[in-house]
């Protein structure tokens, strides 16, 4: 994949800048720390995806507006563009195959109504939650990435660490069997396991 984050010293073009669907251009420096912390965690999570490069960059800009501006659901809308273009996420077929097979939904999916929109064949509806768990997942995935910027592999290291359940047993099931895959240098591992996914680690509390 052509990735489409500025080197250094470089500013982002303005065309990238304009925000999908809104007609304005949004000002975003280049050089804050939030920002380059979008590019790659977007980069990377938009890497499972066929999303052509050239609208890889409208998204970028418009969903780290929306992302800076602190609104879940203007970060979803930004990703809106993409009911309008070819694209495909082998990843999240992957996993609906998958949960389809298991008849168990996680957490995330289920708040997307998939089994709904499977039991009803609606395309559109699946489109939809597709859409969804692309901007939980690029959220997630840009946190990810500001803690390991922020050195939270190596205080993990330090204080060990646990995944944090948060009450879907879905969820919990595939972080512990991927315990042995997190490698605390290299936050690719590090969660999200799959489209949607909530699961984030914690540092044990220290004992006295």
């Amino acid at each position: 994949m052509i990735s489409l984050a500025p080197r250094s010293g470089e500013r982002v073009p303005s065309a990238l800048a304009r925000e999908a669907g809104e007609g304005h251009l949004t000002v975003i420096s280049p050089f804050a720390t939030e920002m380059t912390h979008i590019i790659d965690g977007l980069n990377h999570a938009i890497d499972r995806t066929t999303i052509d490069p050239t609208v890889r960059g409208v998204l970028m800009a418009a969903w780290g507006s929306a992302h800076q501006s602190g609104d879940p659901r203007a970060e979803r809308r930004a990703l809106n563009s993409l009911n309008h273009s070819e694209w495909t996420w082998p990843w999240f077929e992957d996993w609906l195959r998958h949960f389809q097979s298991h008849r168990q939904w996680p957490y995330m999916w289920r708040q997307e109504q998939i089994p709904d929109a499977l039991a009803e064949r609606n395309i559109k509806a699946l489109e939809d939650a597709a859409i969804g768990l692309l901007s939980h997942t690029i959220g997630t995935t840009v946190y990810r990435c500001r803690d390991n910027e922020k050195g939270h592999g190596r205080f993990l290291k330090q204080r060990g660490w646990d995944f944090v359940s948060l009450g879907c047993p879905v969820e919990d099931a595939i972080a512990a069997g991927n315990l042995a895959t997190v490698d605390l240098d290299n936050w690719h591992t590090w969660p999200p396991f799959f489209p949607g996914d909530r699961s984030h680690m914690l540092a044990r509390r220290a004992t006295r």
